[in-house]
C-alpha cells in the first residue's frame, strides 16, 4: 500500500543535492510551500515557484486568492489576467481560469472534497537566481503518484518541459502546445483530449501514471504574447477541466505496472 506522505515530507524537506543543489540549499533559505490535499485530485496544477514566502507566506496567499475571487464575483465581466486593478500574474490567472473550486481546494486545504492540487516546480521562493530541476526531481513524480490526477496543467517552460521529459515525450513544450492545443484552437476546432494523454513513470520504478497534459505559457505580466496566447487557449483549457470534472468513476488516473496492468 502506498502511504500518502507527500505533503508532510515536502514540509520537512531539507533540500536536494543528489544531482545539483536545489534553490533552497543554494540560497540558504529552505522554506518549501506545500498544500495539504488529502486523497486523490482530478486536476493538478504546476506553476513555476511561490512568489512570496513558503509555508510562512501561505496564509497571506490564501487571503489574496479569496480577495481576487470576491472581486471577480463582483465584476464578472472583467478579466483578472488583463485588468489593471491587480498586478497580473499567477494568482490572478489561476483564479480567473479555475474559479471557485480551485480557490476552495487551496483555502480549505486538509479537507477531502477538493478537486484541485496546486504545486510548484520549485517549492521554495527564489530571488533572481537560476532555476534548476533539483526540487522537481525529488518531488513531482511522487506528487503525481499520490494525487493520481486525470489532468495536469503546467504553466511555463520549466514545469512544462519537466513533465514532458518525465513522460518521455520528445516534443519541446512550445511544440507540444502548438501541435496539440494552439493549432486546432486557431482552426476553430475543439482540442482532442486523447491527444493530451501521457504516462509518467514513478520514481520507485513500480510503474507509471496515466494522465493528460495541458500546457500553458507562464502567466507573467512581462510577456504580452504569452498572455494573449493563454487567453486564446483559455476556452479549451476550461473545456478540458469541465470534461475532467464530469468524468464518471473513481477520481484520479490509472496507475499502470510495467506490463500495463493496473497497480
Amino acid at each position: 500500500m502506498y502511504i500518502m506522505l507527500v505533503y508532510e515530507n515536502i514540509k520537512k524537506c531539507k533540500g536536494n543535492d543528489e544531482r545539483r543543489k536545489c534553490y533552497g540549499l543554494l540560497s540558504g533559505e529552505i522554506d518549501p510551500l506545500a498544500f495539504d490535499a488529502p486523497g486523490t485530485r482530478k486536476i493538478m496544477i504546476i506553476t513555476e515557484q511561490p512568489s512570496e514566502g513558503g509555508q510562512a507566506g501561505k496564509e497571506n496567499l490564501k487571503r489574496n486568492l479569496i480577495e481576487l475571487l470576491d472581486w471577480k464575483k463582483k465584476n464578472s465581466s472583467l478579466n483578472l489576467t488583463t485588468s489593471t486593478r491587480h498586478t497580473q500574474g499567477t494568482k490572478e490567472t489561476l483564479v480567473e481560469y479555475f474559479g471557485d473550486e480551485f480557490v476552495d481546494s487551496v483555502v480549505n486545504e486538509g479537507e477531502m472534497q477538493g478537486e484541485y492540487y496546486w504545486t510548484h516546480f520549485v517549492k521554495c521562493p527564489r530571488d533572481k537566481k537560476p532555476l534548476n530541476d533539483a526540487c522537481a526531481l525529488k518531488w513531482v513524480s511522487g506528487e503525481v503518484k499520490e494525487k493520481q490526477p486525470k489532468l495536469i496543467v503546467t504553466f511555463g517552460r520549466w514545469a512544462s518541459g519537466f513533465v514532458l521529459r518525465k513522460a518521455e515525450i520528445g516534443d519541446e513544450w512550445k511544440e507540444y502546445l502548438w501541435k496539440r492545443e494552439l493549432e486546432v484552437t486557431c482552426q476553430g476546432k475543439e482540442i482532442d483530449l486523447d491527444s493530451l494523454c501521457i504516462k509518467i513513470p514513478t520514481n520507485d520504478g513500480t510503474g507509471c501514471i496515466e494522465s493528460r497534459l495541458f500546457v500553458m505559457f507562464h502567466p507573467s505580466p512581462s510577456s504580452r504574447l504569452g498572455e494573449f496566447l493563454n487567453e486564446k487557449l483559455k476556452p479549451g483549457l476550461q473545456s478540458a477541466v469541465r470534461k475532467t470534472m464530469a468524468a464518471s468513476g473513481m477520481h484520479g488516473s490509472t496507475a499502470l505496472g510495467r506490463n500495463g496492468s493496473s497497480v
